[in-house]
């Protein structure tokens, strides 16, 4: 999922999505190239 998708998935703001990846517990974001990042949704999901 694309961190757009997540923020909407999970209904907040994209800086709120950034915010919570800082804090521990929260999935981190896999980046596939340096301009595309991307989050497991089956971890987003749960």
């Amino acid at each position: 999922m694309r961190i757009r998708q997540v923020a909407q998935f999970l209904a907040m703001t994209e800086s709120t999505v950034h915010r919570r990846v800082k804090e521990t517990g929260f999935p981190r974001p896999v980046h596939l190239s340096s301009r595309l990042v991307v989050f497991d949704a089956a971890e987003i999901r749960q």
